[in-house]
């Protein structure tokens, strides 16, 4: 015994602070001590941790305990921080991000607490252990028969305590249609792809990244077998629904801008004259949501679709709109204030179908973009760049991705003493004072204000870009003919100094599973379309819920080009017919929702303001959105309509 006791000591009280570590992230995330599987992540520690009784030295099995514990304690921190921030998970996916990530973080994501709480667990282990290595001084002979023995007797346990466990979780999801016919392996597998934060809750740290990384794997191992089931998926023609509004703007140019943070609240005739104007006679889609990360949005709003990550540098996408209006003539543009290699926007963007790009270090290369709210200004970048995003031509294409409304809002002292200068704040205090503007809080905590204050100036200089758009419309007679579409790519997500959500404070909400605080914008206009919507509906409000995913196949619709409806996860917003016609799959919470109804695991809802016959058919129409959206992930990360050798 004495020559395995210290192996013992050291696998018992590795599996402990592992299990101490787990229960904290739990309570932080979900509110609850252990996952739903408990067992199932218990043996899993046990497997992971076994080797230590493989090395001779207690020196060597303490190194490779330490190597794994100090992963898992910054892999669980992680997960904490990111929920912190804005109710995401870490996903390995995301190390793809880290160059993009590194120069977004800020100190209000960070929770002190959280990192303090977790290097004291890691002091403490290392603490331990060495002084444990110390007084091993002896060196036990005839160890390897006892320790192979101790290895072997602990994997085959585990492996004892997964049996019925496994058997659980297939009874627990074999009649739910997501999940039938599916092994406890591959509900795990799917789970972690598709509702990480479902998959972590469910079945532990360790089951649900060694199933995400699995994931990653087997991408590539099974690229025929995927490759044969997109095949069939594809080869289907779907016809397309035909409105009264299909092939309306035949032939007319299309500029899409996505707004950064782009929020409906700050929208006011007083204050942003031109956005309001839009928002007025154009079709306003007054109950959008969205909730992604800002390069999915924007792929989103380009193609489709997307899986939730950087695309590859070599991506084919027929489909995009780019790509389809080039084929029916178009000259196609892509524009951002940013630099190209943010999100290796250099790499593919090209491949979607644009003939021209204009990044930030062509056009004001004397910009730096620091991350730290002085953002190049909208306005100015609009100046330097509208004879792109409004060519002299007879047919165009324009992506424009803005960026000052970025963040955070309670930096970027430049930017904040330009607006001074210009007498942005002197106008949003006679909005609020002459009633000419609702102001979206109605505490008195001045840093908050402040922070809702600098937002507004920064899509009050937006809008100041937009007029010039306009004007250079009117310049060059394309005012009438052309289709103007204007989204958001997600929330407000900054916090204030006092670590709460901003938006906690404009919505008053403190949970992320409310989608109110995921609303977002969408205008559309052109003025036949206005004239034409308004005569039908008697009003420019579309109030069924809406999401980014309804982007393009309604400028492809309004355009009247042929298109195949299979290869967008959305519709036309002139062919829903009913909420539960856009319901919105979040690739950044890995949650499905429309305004009625949240789940991060696919299966119940988190929140729900509806009938329970709804929220069936909500969960109905899940499954077939997430058969579309498995499609899509899998034509993006196996590059499916890449040409092969």
């Amino acid at each position: 015994m004495k020559k395995i006791l210290p192996k013992v000591i050291l696998f018992g009280s590795t599996c402990l602070l592992l299990v101490i570590a787990e229960i904290i992230m739990n309570h932080e995330i979900y509110g609850h001590f252990v996952n739903n599987y408990f067992l199932l992540e218990l043996s899993s520690i046990f497997i992971v941790m076994s080797p230590i009784f493989l090395f001779k030295k207690i020196k060597n099995s303490f190194i490779y305990s330490s190597i794994l514990f100090v992963f898992t304690i910054i892999i669980i921190t992680l997960n904490m921080l990111l929920y912190y921030a804005s109710g995401d998970i870490f996903s390995f996916k995301y190390i793809l991000l880290i160059t993009e990530a590194s120069k977004a973080v800020n100190m209000h994501y960070i929770n002190f607490v959280y990192i303090t709480i977790m290097l004291s667990i890691i002091a403490v282990y290392i603490a331990l252990g060495v002084i444990f290595v110390k007084k091993i001084k002896t060196k036990p002979t005839h160890y390897y028969k006892l320790g192979i023995s101790t290895f072997v007797i602990i994997i085959l346990c585990s492996l004892l305590i997964r049996l019925p466990v496994n058997s659980k979780i297939v009874d627990d999801y074999d009649k739910n249609a997501l999940y039938n016919n599916k092994d406890a392996s591959e509900v795990i597998a799917y789970s972690s792809n598709y509702s990480k934060k479902s998959s972590l809750e469910q079945y532990g740290l360790y089951n649900h990244s060694l199933a995400e990384i699995n994931n990653v794997i087997e991408t590539k191992v099974n690229y025929d077998i995927e490759k044969s089931e997109l095949d069939e998926y594809f080869s289907t023609v779907e016809e397309k629904q035909i409105n009264d509004f299909s092939g309306l703007l035949n032939g007319m140019n299309v500029i899409t801008i996505m707004v950064e943070t782009g929020v409906p609240f700050a929208i006011n005739e007083y204050l942003t004259p031109n956005l309001y104007s839009i928002q007025s006679n154009g079709i306003n889609l007054t109950n959008t949501h969205s909730k992604n990360k800002t390069n999915v949005s924007e792929f989103i709003g380009m193609t489709g679709s997307s899986n939730g990550v950087t695309p590859k540098k070599d991506i084919v996408v027929p489909y995009s709109v780019a790509n389809i209006l080039k084929q029916n003539g178009y000259t196609t543009t892509y524009l951002h204030d940013n630099n190209k290699s943010y999100y290796s926007r250099e790499n593919y963007i090209q491949n979607l179908g644009f003939d021209n790009t204009y990044f930030l270090d062509e056009i004001n290369p004397e910009d730096k973009v620091l991350f730290d709210g002085n953002f190049p200004l909208d306005s100015k970048f609009i100046e330097k760049t509208v004879e792109y995003i409004v060519p002299d031509t007879d047919k165009f294409y324009t992506f424009y991705t803005t960026i000052s409304s970025h963040g955070p809002y309670n930096k970027g002292e430049d930017n904040i003493q330009y607006f001074k200068d210009n007498g942005y704040y002197d106008k949003i205090d006679y909005a609020i004072n002459n009633n000419l503007w609702t102001f979206p809080y109605n505490g008195d905590d001045e840093e908050v204000i402040n922070q809702i204050k600098n937002y507004v100036c920064e899509i009050m200089n937006l809008d100041l870009g937009i007029q010039t758009i306009i004007d250079r419309l009117k310049e060059t007679n394309h005012y009438d003919d052309t289709l103007l579409v204007i989204y958001g790519d997600h929330d407000i997500y900054y916090r204030t100094n006092n670590k709460d959500p901003l938006k906690n404070y404009i919505y008053d909400v403190n949970d992320i599973s409310i989608p109110y605080q995921y609303q977002t914008l969408f205008l559309i206009s052109n003025p036949i379309l206005n004239a034409k919507y308004n005569d039908k509906y008697q009003t420019n409000e579309y109030k069924t819920f809406a999401t980014p995913y309804q982007v393009v196949p309604t400028i492809l619709d309004l355009l009247g080009v042929n298109y195949n409806p299979r290869y967008y996860i959305g519709k036309s917003i002139f062919n829903i017919t009913s909420d539960l016609d856009a319901i919105f799959y979040s690739h950044e919470l890995n949650s499905i929702f429309d305004d009625k109804v949240f789940s991060y695991d696919l299966l119940t809802a988190q929140y729900a303001n509806c009938s329970v016959e709804y929220q069936e058919q909500f969960f109905t129409k899940t499954i077939e959105l997430m058969h579309k959206i498995e499609i899509f992930n899998t034509v993006y990360n196996i590059n499916y309509f890449a040409p092969k050798e």
